[in-house]
């Protein structure tokens, strides 16, 4: 989505003549200027999309303020606790949450004093930050892998006396957490029969989950055969039997390395490497360790540094003290009058899921008055209160379903995120779209409205779309006629779309087509999504259904959306 930045200005500020004023975070020069930005502000808001806290901020403060709603980040949904906050803390909270040490966001100031305007602009370094991540978390997994193969082809006395190198491929500096590594032999054993029996170029494709490996253990060579049964005996994997006794399991007659990606829902940084143990005994993970995450994510903590910043005082420890009696934070009339609840504040009774962390953090910014904001994935767990503790020890036994959570301290602000926001773990929907998704709210979305969203979305926006509309949940299933729309606009026409041996190739692929076996072996001429409406008591609202010609008549491919009126 890269726009040229005077496109931009001419559709946002083409009324103003000013120079525009380009700042990473909001300076003190520009306080002073406008004092506007010191005005102090209550606002509690919990999985709110960055846009809408944005717009919010701007209404509660009479202050014009915005972000781009093409951009991915302003939907990001983030949470925010801060009460009798200047506002100009809290948009460089906004900014030193988004932006990394070689990705940073710029608020862009515009217009006259009095009246400034402020935007959320991202840096060209913002908008490859996934993919550049994505390309040095796999680089390091891949180096690591690489190191553990040379070390596993040496005598055990001289792996110890080259630890270093593991070390340096784990980026971590822990001598206890290197050493756990040489203790199993089975495990050594392992990483041999991979690097020995799986083929050099397979071993990458491993890796980076593009497939798995196979091989019948009589294939192998005879060296390679006692690699395996060894393996297999040193893993000691048992079954457990309705009496309480175990039971080996039985050697596998093949060998199968396998991965599992994190594109398909699993929780790690990079895509562990599993060594399958056989019908009922599972896998052994080979590459994957808990240390390699744990040095991914120290890395990318430390990329969350800013300037002005340092480990000492972002990282600085604060004991958070006995919360449940720590008295509330004073508020008077006006300052009620000026709290802006844009989601649920924190109840007595704490819900585990699925916003958890963010309840904790709420109550802590509620006993305390320490400002939050934090962006967190969708799936939270948490261990009990952090009253009583300090926040980063807190955090650090905190454990996400996608990566660890971490802090930093910006200003008066606690900050928080996780490592898996830097490689995309969540797919961002740009509240453009989000706002289109919004119609159950406003109206019924139609037709055409449906079609363009669903063609402007990658597969894992869809998803990720589905999991709060059945609509979009429907939509999902007809998706690769949704694609066709915006080169052949006539699809969602009375007349339909005239099909020719591409397209009818095309659509013979689509599962939904291929399951009407009539329609499969009969010769197509048009094919359309239709639209009509139902008065049914029981399904009132707008069905939308594909449709193709058939020997003259419009016949129904299967499956429908609905959409409630």
């Amino acid at each position: 989505m890269r726009r040229l930045l005077p496109v931009l200005f001419v559709g946002l500020f083409a009324f103003s003549s000013a120079i525009p004023t380009f700042s990473a975070p909001i300076t003190s020069a520009m306080r002073h200027e406008d004092l506007r930005l010191e005005k102090r502000m209550t606002i509690n808001a919990k999985s709110v999309y960055l846009a809408d806290l944005l717009s919010n901020l701007a209404k509660q403060s009479s202050v014009d303020i915005g972000i781009d709603e093409r951009e991915e980040a302003s939907g990001e949904k983030v949470s925010i606790n801060a009460s009798d906050t200047s506002l100009g803390d809290i948009l460089n909270g906004v900014w030193s949450l988004l932006s990394n040490k070689d990705a940073q966001w710029n608020w862009v100031r515009r217009g006259e004093q009095g009246k400034y305007r402020y935007l959320l602009f991202p840096t060209t370094d913002v908008r490859d930050r996934v993919e550049r991540y994505r390309r040095y978390v796999q680089a390091a997994y891949e180096n690591y892998v690489d190191t553990l193969i040379t070390l596993a082809r040496m005598e055990p006395e001289d792996r110890i006396k080259n630890k270093k190198l593991l070390q340096d491929a784990l980026l971590v500096d822990e001598d206890r957490r290197v050493d756990s590594l040489f203790e199993p032999m089975e495990r050594w054993n392992a990483i041999l029969l991979f690097a020995e029996v799986t083929p050099p170029a397979i071993q990458k494709r491993l890796l980076r989950g593009q497939q798995d490996f196979r091989i019948s253990v009589r294939e192998m060579a005879e060296y390679q055969q006692k690699m395996f049964h060894i393996a297999c005996k040193l893993m000691r994997v048992e079954t457990l039997q309705p009496d309480g006794s175990t039971v080996p399991v039985p050697e596998p007659e093949e060998l199968h390395f396998y991965t599992n990606s994190p594109r398909q829902g699993a929780t790690d940084l990079f895509n562990p490497l599993f060594f399958e143990l056989g019908k009922g005994g599972g896998g052994v993970t080979i590459f994957g360790e808990y240390a390699m995450e744990l040095g991914l994510h120290y890395y990318l903590r430390n990329l969350w540094l800013m300037p002005g910043e340092t480990a000492r005082s972002a990282y600085e420890e604060m004991d958070t003290g006995d919360a449940q009696s720590a008295p509330s934070p004073k508020k008077d009339a006006s300052a009620i009058e000026r709290t802006v609840k844009l989601g649920a504040t924190v109840s007595p009774s704490l819900s585990n899921y699925p916003h958890a962390m963010e309840n904790r953090l709420i109550e802590l910014s509620q006993a305390t008055s320490i400002p939050v904001i934090a962006l967190l994935p969708s799936n939270q767990r948490e261990h009990g209160s952090i009253t009583r503790q300090k926040v980063g020890a807190y955090l650090e036994k905190c454990k996400f379903d996608n990566h660890n959570p971490f802090f930093k301290w910006r200003g008066k602000f606690l900050l928080v995120n996780y490592s898996g926001w830097f490689v995309g773990a969540f797919p961002t929907i740009p509240y453009e779209i989000v706002r289109i998704c919004n119609f159950s709210k406003s109206g019924v979305i139609t037709l055409p409205q449906l079609a363009k969203l669903i063609s402007r979305v990658n597969e894992e926006q869809a998803t990720e779309l589905a999991k709060e509309s059945p609509t979009i949940r429907s939509a999902n299933e007809i998706r690769s006629l949704f694609l066709l729309y915006p080169k052949y606009p006539e699809l969602i026409t009375e007349n339909g779309l005239a099909l020719d041996a591409e397209l009818l190739n095309y659509l013979r692929r689509i599962p939904l087509y291929a399951s009407n076996a009539v329609v499969q072996h009969d010769p197509i001429e048009r094919l359309r999504i239709h639209q009509f409406e139902v008065k049914e008591s029981y399904g009132k609202g707008l069905v939308i259904r594909p449709e193709v010609i058939v020997g003259g008549k419009w016949v129904s491919l299967g499956g429908f959306i609905q959409i409630p009126n």
